[in-house]
């Protein structure tokens, strides 16, 4: 938010049973002023009610889903049990309302909702994880992530690249910060381009 110099985010951690209810046969996810589900027609509504800001989105589905891995079976290490399920939704036309303090703002654009499951821990070594979904102008999408060691090295990737014709392409991408911007509060260095 550049009037507010600062990132408006939130974030939230439950069990199950606590405060937070998760279906396990459909797209069902409830935690104290967040809800995210999947509707009859395939769209999903995604709201929360955060400290200073708030949305409520109904993403509607424009292509399939996109199973990341083999199938939806998503290897993050060398060893197999290093994996997780997981399929992406790119290309979700997004309508809604966005609230910034107390004025709220209708807006639309495209959106993007991945879902992952797993119970397998980083494979040892991991300290990181860049990840970029791309939605494409032609209808397309670019998935691209690496699990990353202390020297910034991939110890795992994977990358797809889905055509606005369904067609697919595998690659293991490369990543390399080429620009940072580093916090004049906190002297974090972030990268902010990259090949």
């Amino acid at each position: 938010d550049p009037a507010l110099g600062r990132l408006r985010h939130d974030q939230q951690a439950w069990r199950v049973g606590e405060l937070a209810s998760i279906a396990t046969d459909d797209t069902r996810i409830r935690l104290p002023g967040w809800r995210l589900g999947r509707d009859d027609d395939d769209s999903y509504l995604a709201e929360v009610d955060a400290d200073g800001f708030g949305y409520s989105l109904r993403l509607a589905n424009t292509v399939p889903p996109v199973l990341q891995g083999d199938g939806g079976y998503s290897r993050k290490g060398p060893r197999p049990e290093q994996a997780s399920y997981y399929y992406s939704r790119p290309g979700m036309r997004a309508t809604g309302m966005l609230r910034i303090g107390r004025r709220e703002y209708p807006v639309r654009g495209s959106g993007w909702l991945d879902h992952e499951w797993s119970s397998a821990l980083m494979p040892e070594g991991a300290v990181g994880w860049d990840w970029a979904g791309i939605g494409l102008d032609d209808g397309g999408s670019l998935l691209a992530f690496r699990l990353r060691d202390g020297d910034g090295q991939a110890i795992h990737s994977h990358g797809r690249l889905r055509a606005a014709d369904g067609g697919q392409i595998d690659a293991p991408p490369t990543f390399e910060p080429i620009r940072f911007w580093e916090s004049p509060r906190t002297g974090i260095r972030y990268p902010v381009e990259w090949n």
